[in-house]
């Protein structure tokens, strides 16, 4: 989490400066980062249990 703080420290200098800093795209980066992990983390624990196979991870029933 110290690295959000030292960007929102980053973006109030750029303010301050008057220069605009686009909020939304740094948003999306993270969600999208955000969402890379949790992918990750799911391969990783797929891949501890045993599964190397191109079937999906979720179960069509429950997705």
């Amino acid at each position: 989490m110290c690295r959000k703080s030292l960007l929102d420290l980053r973006d109030q200098r750029l303010e301050r400066l008057g220069v605009q800093v686009d909020r939304i795209d740094r948003s999306t980066i993270e969600r999208a980062a955000r969402e890379q992990r949790v992918h990750d983390r799911a391969r990783k624990h797929a891949a501890q249990r045993g599964y190397d196979g191109p079937e999906p991870l979720i179960c069509p029933d429950i997705a």
